[in-house]
């Protein structure tokens, strides 16, 4: 029964999915038609209805491949590979006309196809570490995970599979987010030497970018020290607001080469992350507190509770009827 339940299901989400399509194409058809008609009569020396028909036209080819898509393939994985390209090669044909539409001339597509290209190649890294192997029946990442499992217990480490599989996806996450960062810096950098070398601008979005990639890079540190059960220190926190007072520093300096306004908004992140620091300091010092005060309570009460014969006075395990000692029953 379960298995003819998922079946028609199966059908009823490929009959819905087309029918909105169908819905798509008429209204898209007739819409288009109309503004036809109104541009022939009005003016057709500007023919604007163009714009429309083709902005409009890229979105309803990828409902279109993503529906088939859907339709043929089961695997999901493969499914959001698959409908990535088609978003990637019709958008890019769609630019690329739009840049050859002004003037017959290729002059921004670059910027604009360069990124998604890239984008697509990071997906399909990503696609190939978690695709299932034909021979071993795992993925590489499985593999990973299991090889750095084996690594932590011959460390001597009490960790877990799921533990383990955290601590690698949050280091593969960090891992890509370096691969795209100096993927896209250097494309910047290229396009800002070969066009103004007389102004770097490549430098603005490459720091910017380079201290959020400095951020992952400390919450990767964190999450990896609590699931070691490590104690995270208070000078991971204060990273984040030190780095955001040299970053000001530095657009204050490469603006006009002269510290200006740079203190005004540095001091006040500094003063407020001490406050903050002292805060949480306090709360670590009061929690460790009450952890040591639970720990004397209960250790007080398992004292109270402890219990002894009354014919030799041996201390009675709990949930004992007889002394181990002495054979009295309690």
């Amino acid at each position: 029964m379960s298995f003819e339940s998922e079946e028609v299901k199966k059908k009823h989400k490929r009959f819905l999915r087309n029918k909105w399509l169908k819905i798509h194409w008429i209204t898209f058809v007739f819409t288009n038609l109309i503004l036809f008609v109104v541009n022939y009569t009005t003016n057709f020396n500007n023919m604007w209805f163009i714009y429309p028909l083709s902005g409009w036209g890229m979105l309803i080819l990828i409902h279109t491949v993503a529906v088939v898509i859907l339709n043929f393939l089961s695997n999901s994985k493969q499914t959001s590979l698959a409908i990535h390209a088609s978003i990637t090669m019709i958008t890019s044909s769609y630019l690329i006309w739009n840049d050859w539409w002004d003037n017959h001339r290729l002059n921004w597509i670059l910027f604009a196809v360069v990124p998604l290209v890239l984008i697509w190649i990071n997906h399909f890294v990503l696609y190939q570490m978690m695709k299932k192997s034909d021979l071993s029946g795992k993925s590489r990442l499985d593999l990973l995970i299991q090889r750095e499992y084996d690594k932590f217990r011959l460390e001597g480490r009490t960790i877990s599979v799921p533990v383990t599989k955290k601590i690698v996806m949050n280091r593969l996450l960090l891992q890509n987010h370096i691969f795209i960062y100096a993927t896209v810096n250097l494309f910047l950098f290229l396009v800002n030497y070969f066009n103004n070398v007389d102004y770097w601008w490549f430098l603005w979005p490459t720091i910017s970018w380079g201290m959020n990639i400095l951020f992952h890079a400390l919450i990767y540190v964190n999450i990896k020290k609590r699931s070691f059960g490590e104690k995270v220190t208070i000078k991971y926190f204060l990273v984040f607001p030190l780095t955001i007072a040299v970053y000001l520093i530095f657009i204050d300096v490469f603006s006009d080469n002269h510290f200006n306004w740079f203190w005004w908004p540095v001091g006040g992140i500094i003063v407020i992350s001490l406050i903050v620091a002292k805060i949480s300091s306090n709360h670590q010092i009061r929690k460790k507190a009450s952890v040591k005060l639970i720990k004397k309570e209960k250790r007080q009460s398992n004292k109270l509770e402890r219990r002894f014969c009354r014919n030799c006075g041996a201390p009675i395990k709990p949930n004992f009827q007889f002394c181990e000692v002495c054979g009295q029953r309690i």
